[in-house]
Parts: C-alpha cells; structure tokens; sequence
C-alpha cells in the first residue's frame, strides 16, 4: 500500500534537500519501491545517501513517523541504535556512521506557520551486495557455493551471539555479503527486532512472533518470543529454514505446512499452555510441558525432497545439520560450532567427489587417447600394406 501521507511528506522533504545536518548529500528513499507497491522493512524509512565527510554511502534510517504513537516500534528503533552502538569496531557486524539525532520536519499548520515535526534517524554503513540470488536463483550457484555462503551466514550469527546479541528477525533479505579486500564475509543487517541478554522487554507479553512468520520458531510463536534465554535458538531455528532454502525452491515454512497440515492447530493449543507474564523461567518450564503433550507428531521436513537440487552424496549429512537446527524442542537445537564442522564435512564430501570424478574423466581420457593412437597406428599399418600390395601388383 502507498506511504503514509505523512510519511511520504518526510520522504520528499529528505529527498530535496541538498545536504542533511552539514553531512549527508544526495539522499534517495530504497526500501519502498511506488512502482510495484513493495516496501521492506516495516518501523523505518531507509535512504541511501553520500556522506561527504568520508566519502562513502551511508544508509540513513529514519523513525518513520507514522508510528510516532506506537511505543512499541519507537522503543525498537532506539534499542537498534543502542545494541550497532556496542558492536562499533566489531568485524563481521554491521556498523554505525553517525549517532541518533533528530531532524525536524516542517509541517504547515492551518494558520500559515510551520511547526517542527521531530524524526529521529541515524546513519549505518552502506553494504550493496545482497545475497537473495542464492536462494531465488539456486540453480546458478553449485553446493559448493551455497554450503560456503551459509557457513558465512552460520559466522555472521556466530559474531553476533558473541557480544550478547541475537537477531529474532534472520532471513536472506537481512543479509548483505561484504567485500572489504580480504575474504568476503556476510553481515547480518537491520536489527530493528535485535536485542541483548540484558534489554528489557519492551512488549508486556508477545503472543506472536517478532521476525517474518516463515522463518520463526514455534516457541516464538507461542509466547516466547521475548524470552531472553531461548532466543538464541530461535536464530538457530531460522537458520535451518534459510539452509533449506538453498536448496529447494519452496519455502521451509510451506514445506513443513505440506507434511503437517495440523501445524497452525498444533501451535494454536501449545500457545495457550504458555502464560504470558511469567519469568523467563517459567515460561521455559510452561513450553516444556507442553512440549512433551503435544509436540510428539510433527514430522520433519528433509533438504531432499521433490525439486530439491541437493547432490545425493551430501543429502544424509545436510539433512542431519537441518534437523537439528529445526528441532521443535530448542534445547536440541545445536551450537554454531557443530554446525561448522557438519558443513566442513559436506563439504570435504563434494570435494572427494570432484576429485574422484576428475580421476575418472582423467582415465577417460587417457583410456580414449590410448584408443586413439590404436587406430591411428592401425591405419597407418593398413596404408601401408595398401601401397606395398599396389607397387608389388
């Protein structure tokens, strides 16, 4: 749906000026797209802009005013800036150009004057290289290259759990690939939804997830999406849909929809053994048992289904990484760790076979070349026992 009138009234105030607090030039509005009607990201208004003090793009994100009221995004927004705050000089994570500050929007009133309309923004660095062709154009990638990039995405999430912070809102559109003249890395981006160990909740109780549905956990889908001790694995649990994904043209979520049609029922009744305004605690304890009542039936959805373009020597090994990482009970979920060394070992897989079917093309072709000189001796043999015969004849 079109911008907010208002919304839409900062997006041409920015877009016209000329410079934006003595520093930012050239600012253009790139998560909404008038054309086709297609917005990303839901709290903010996000420009690419150039920063004249260091000569590079920056990201400028702004507060989008027409969630002034809504406590809840503003809160988020500011906790956002706060958490790339502690991540300042932390390779792998993305990183802050310029503080929170305000820039105040003339609004006309109905009197003639104007007054200030306060929205507040801040400025990350500028990452241009999405990492969607993997996962919409898997055909063009081999498994060699999807296993290397998740391995990046697995590091990025890693760094990340590290300081302290996990994500909640993992997907592929949240991921840029990062080309800084060493090794590429991938770096988890717009952490609007991010928290800390130690960030207060800002909802009183969340009776759904905080990230995209299709790669949300059930127990954030049950009430615990604020909980801080599990968030961790509700990474890990996105992490497992977007390795599917790799591999597959269907969405985890609808493949596990197709195999468990009872899921949403599934989840409706686990979602009301979770009270919402407990401890953390006991709502671990409260998911649990409910866990072990219901939670028995799901069956798994494998990396190798139909239309599934995973190499059939690495389909046992991807297949044990992914259900681990999709687990129903977190507490089976495994460390990043493990999930590194599986991949080494896929990995090495399709390596020894590459080099077993080189050695094979190669004996091919020597086996070919040796057949070759046969004939051709052959031949040579033939004409000249022709030529003897026709000066002998």
């Amino acid at each position: 749906m079109p911008l907010h009138p208002t919304s839409q009234f900062l997006v041409d105030a920015i877009e016209a000026l000329v410079t934006l607090d003595g520093r930012f030039e050239q600012m253009k509005l790139v998560n909404y797209n008038s054309v086709v009607d297609q917005r990303r990201g839901c709290f903010s208004l996000v420009f690419r802009a150039r920063d004249k003090t260091t000569d590079t793009d920056v990201a400028l994100k702004f507060f989008d005013p027409q969630g002034m009221m809504d406590t809840y995004r503003l809160e988020a927004f500011r906790r956002e800036h706060q958490i790339l705050e502690g991540l300042l000089g932390v390779p792998g994570c993305l990183q802050l150009a310029a503080g929170r500050t305000t820039y105040n929007l003339p609004l006309t009133v109905a009197t003639g004057g104007t007054v200030p309309f306060p929205c507040e923004y801040f400025a990350i660095e500028w990452i241009d290289e999405e990492i969607d062709g993997y996962f919409l154009c898997q055909q063009q990638y081999s498994a060699q290259e999807k296993l290397r990039l998740f391995a990046k995405i697995v590091s990025a999430v890693a760094t990340l759990h590290a300081h302290e912070v996990f994500h909640r809102d993992l997907k592929p559109d949240n991921m840029r690939l990062l080309r800084n003249g060493g090794q590429p890395a991938v770096v988890a981006i717009d952490l609007g939804t991010a928290a800390r160990y130690t960030s207060p909740q800002i909802a009183a109780g969340y009776t759904y997830q905080v990230g995209h549905l299709f790669y949300a956990s059930p127990e954030s889908q049950c009430g615990l999406a604020g909980n801080r001790r599990v968030a961790p694995r509700t990474d890990v649990y996105a992490l497992g849909c977007m390795l599917f994904e790799l591999f597959n043209k269907d969405s985890y979520f609808n493949a596990l929809l197709t195999k468990n049609p009872g899921y949403p029922a599934m989840l409706l009744a686990m979602r009301t053994g979770v009270r919402p305004t407990t401890s953390d605690r006991q709502q671990e304890d409260d998911w649990i048992r409910t866990l072990a009542a219901l939670g028995n039936s799901l069956v798994p959805v494998a990396v190798n289904g139909a239309g599934s373009d995973i190499p059939p020597g690495i389909a046992g090994l991807v297949n044990e990484i992914l259900f681990a990482l999709t687990n129903i009970d977190y507490r089976r979920r495994p460390q990043l760790q493990w999930i590194h060394a599986r991949l080494r070992s896929a990995l090495a897989v399709l390596a020894n076979e590459k080099a077993c079917r080189r050695r094979i093309k190669q004996a091919q072709d020597a086996r070919a070349n040796r057949i070759e000189k046969i004939k051709r001796r052959e031949n040579r043999l033939r004409q000249s026992l022709a030529n003897r015969n026709h000066i002998e004849g």
